[in-house]
C-alpha cells in the first residue's frame, strides 16, 4: 500500500506516514492516529466492533479497502482537496480601438470588435504594440448610446474603464472571463517544477554575471 501511495505525486502536497504494519487494526492505532490528528486506512482488513466504536468515541476516521485502486483514489482526492483552485484566463474576444472620445476621465474608447466578444463586467488587457497598458474590468460597454451586456464580432461599440483612460488610436483590447480551476496532483508537481527551474535559471545568470 506505501509503495503505490507514495507513487503519487507530492510535490505540493505531501503524504505523512505514522505507522505501516500488517495486521490488524488496534488500538494503539487510534490512540497514535488521536494524537497526530490523523486517519487510519486498512487494506484487506476489518476493524473490530470494539475498536470501531473507540476510534469514533476519538474522533479518529478509520477507512478499509478491499480494492487498492479505491484506496489511491480516494487518498488521491483528500491530497487534491488541499490545493489551492487555479484562476485562468478564458479568451473571450478582442476589438480594435478606432477612436478616442471626450476627455479627461471620461474619455471612451470607440472600437471594432474584430473577433469573438466583448461583455460588461469582463476582464481586459490593453496591448498598445506588445506592451500590456492596462489590466482589469472593462465598466461600460455602449452601442451607439445605448448600454448593452455583451457584443460579437463585427459590431462596433464605446468602451470606457474607470480606472484607464489613456485610450491611442490603434491600441487593442482583448477580453477574458476569469475561470476557477481545481488542479490535480500532477498539474501542481508541474507548476512546482517550473517554478524550480525558473529559479534555477536566475540563479545561474547572476553567477554568470559575476
Amino acid at each position: 500500500v506505501k509503495v503505490a501511495l507514495d507513487a503519487l505525486p507530492q510535490d505540493s502536497v505531501a503524504l505523512r506516514y505514522l505507522f505501516a504494519s500488517p495486521g490488524e487494526i488496534a488500538q494503539s492505532d487510534v490512540d497514535l492516529a488521536t494524537a497526530s490528528e490523523g486517519i487510519i486506512l486498512g487494506f484487506n482488513v476489518q476493524p473490530s466492533d470494539d475498536i470501531q466504536s473507540y476510534a469514533k468515541d476519538q474522533g479518529v476516521e478509520i477507512r478499509t479497502y478491499d480494492v487498492i485502486y479505491n484506496l489511491i483514489d480516494d487518498v488521491r482526492a483528500a491530497m487534491e482537496g488541499k490545493l489551492l483552485d487555479k484562476t485562468v484566463k478564458d479568451p473571450l474576444g478582442s476589438a480594435k480601438v478606432l477612436a478616442v472620445f471626450g476627455s479627461g476621465k471620461r474619455r471612451a474608447a470607440g472600437c471594432s470588435i474584430e473577433d469573438g466578444l466583448l461583455r460588461k463586467g469582463c476582464t481586459i488587457e490593453v496591448k498598445r504594440k506588445k506592451r500590456v497598458v492596462y489590466e482589469g474590468v472593462m465598466d461600460s460597454l455602449r452601442k451607439v448610446r445605448e448600454d448593452v451586456f455583451e457584443l460579437e464580432e463585427g459590431n462596433e461599440c464605446g468602451v470606457q474603464v474607470e480606472k484607464f483612460w489613456d485610450w491611442k488610436e490603434g491600441d487593442r483590447i482583448f477580453a477574458y472571463q476569469l475561470v476557477t480551476q481545481s488542479r490535480t496532483l500532477e498539474q501542481a508537481s508541474e507548476e512546482k517544477v517550473v517554478v524550480v527551474s525558473s529559479t534555477q535559471s536566475m540563479d545561474d545568470d547572476d553567477d554568470g554575471d559575476e
